[in-house]
């Protein structure tokens, strides 16, 4: 059991996830508008608290902590990322507001940068404790806030692995190679590791996005294909086939994960039996 002080003052993070974050800024520009700066009283009530407490003061330092708000003493006004996020002038600016935020906090970007391409630990609850200067009696509502913000900005796959977004590309590109490190994983995985959430259609014209990204014991495919013009019927059915046999060798290589754990376990259960032998 980790044991502190009392008087240990925990590590500062943000309280608020970062989409209710967003949300309170949202309801932030329909209340009080854009042009600040704001008194901390004002902000407070633009983002729906009735007067300043320990609540709402804890909901504005959130804002402050994801560089949605910049501080000056006692005034506050709208940051770029947060003009980004809510006048965003295209889509993939906003979308880059949303990853920028969620790294803004130190400890966010601490955890990131430690984990990135792994699987985000189970016992991260401990991890904040020990190694990033979290009270042990907050740390687990500290990892549903930072599990919850990297997945709204789309940093973590379904499969619990830390990664940034797949850069667009104009070119279809298959990827295959094996990892020489140790696997981080005792088990293998079968749920979808998608990197980025990959539209499930091929548009007819107009842009659409592809892919698969899977990790296993010591393999990696990646499939990432992206069109900004109409394709023929023919080059369709030809891209889909591609996306489909590379789920099909996924589904392959997981069956060999399997069948290589399933000989582990075997070999793990008679080398027990020499022993006691």
């Amino acid at each position: 059991m980790v044991s502190e002080s009392t008087s240990t003052r925990s590590r500062s993070n943000p309280a608020l996830s970062l989409e209710e974050a967003f949300a309170r800024l949202e309801k932030m520009k329909e209340e009080i508008g854009l042009n600040g700066p704001f008194s901390r009283e004002t902000v407070v009530k633009g983002i729906g608290y009735s007067s300043v407490s320990g609540t709402s003061g804890r909901a504005v330092a959130a804002l402050v902590h994801y560089g949605m708000l910049d501080r000056l003493k006692d005034m506050y006004t709208l940051s770029e990322l947060g003009k980004k996020y809510l006048v965003p002038t295209s889509d993939i600016e906003r979308e880059q507001a949303i990853e920028d935020a969620a790294l803004q906090p130190t400890l966010f970007k601490d955890v990131f940068d430690d984990y990135v391409g792994q699987v985000l630990p189970n016992k991260l609850a401990n991890i904040l404790t020990v190694k990033y200067g979290i009270q042990y009696k907050v740390a687990g509502s500290a990892v549903k806030i930072i599990e919850s913000s990297f997945r709204f900005a789309g940093l973590l796959g379904n499969n619990n692995i830390l990664a940034r977004k797949v850069t667009a590309t104009s070119d279809p590109m298959i990827h295959v190679e094996t990892v020489d490190a140790e696997p981080t994983r005792t088990t293998p995985q079968h749920d979808q590791a998608l990197i980025y959430q990959a539209q499930p259609r091929l548009a007819t014209g107009g842009g659409s996005r592809q892919g698969v990204n899977e990790v296993g014991e010591g393999w990696s495919l990646t499939v990432d294909f992206q069109n900004t013009q109409h394709l023929s019927m023919e080059m369709r059915k030809r891209v889909r086939a591609l996306i489909e046999a590379a789920h099909e060798l996924v589904d392959e290589l997981y069956e060999s994960d399997e069948k290589q754990a399933s000989k582990s376990v075997i070999q793990s259960l008679g080398d027990q039996e020499d022993a006691e032998v």
